[in-house]
């Protein structure tokens, strides 16, 4: 559902909104991937590709004197070099309340990318405006590479703090912050289908269930493996 935010008499659309906080939104604005016709132009998601700064996220802040903060979320590959730019579209967003407090989980074309905007703030000194990726490492982890949210929320939050991704072809990978590496759930776990386009929790339930439709059929999962 789009949301509208007036700021300054500008009247700015998001294609995705949510809160985390009281007094905090998080707008997306509408992105563009690519800086040229062709699609294999040398400077596509790089700091040369004049999109490269498009799209991403913006937290509003309501102020206790009633005034707004707004900060960018000028989302890039790992540091060091800042120079790769590939995360444009943010289709899901989910806020860690319990597990992890503060952590959000952001779903875009590029992968899930983890920020805690607690920490957020800008370069001070000289040398971290030489350096703003030493600055950014505190609030700011890079993304996971599965491709989520494409079309349907491929992207939820379990109660016990793990993330469930799911796959066009693949199925889904069940994943613990902080591990290097999550495990399959495919066919041959009992999965009907490998072809994942949407998952929803059914939260009447307790624990919640995770339902997962598939092209074979539907998934309902009490306890995820």
């Amino acid at each position: 559902m789009r949301r509208a935010l007036v700021v300054g008499g500008l009247l700015a659309l998001a294609a995705c909104a949510k809160g985390g906080a009281l007094g905090e939104g998080l707008i997306v604005p509408p992105a563009q991937d690519g800086g040229a016709p062709v699609s294999h132009d040398k400077d596509n998601h790089t700091a040369n590709d004049p999109y490269a700064h498009r799209g991403k996220m913006d937290q509003v802040l309501l102020r206790p004197d009633g005034t707004l903060e707004v900060r960018f979320y000028d989302l890039h590959n790992s540091p060091p070099t800042g120079f790769y730019y590939e995360t444009r579209e943010i289709t899901s967003m989910l806020y860690d309340h319990f597990q992890h407090p503060g952590n959000l989980y952001i779903g875009s074309n590029h992968g899930v990318t983890r920020i805690i905007p607690a920490r957020w703030r800008l370069p001070q000194t000289s040398q971290e405006k030489a350096w703003p990726e030493s600055v950014e490492r505190e609030w700011f982890a890079d993304h996971v590479h599965p491709m989520v949210c494409r079309g349907g929320s491929w992207l939820q939050a379990l109660p016990d703090g793990r993330l469930v991704l799911g796959f066009p072809t693949s199925g889904l990978l069940v994943w613990k912050p902080g591990d290097s590496r999550g495990h399959r759930l495919t066919v041959s776990d009992g999965l009907p289908g490998e072809n994942i386009r949407r998952m929803q929790q059914d939260l009447m339930h307790d624990p919640p269930l995770l339902l997962v439709p598939t092209e074979g059929g539907l998934a309902v999962f009490r306890q995820v493996p």
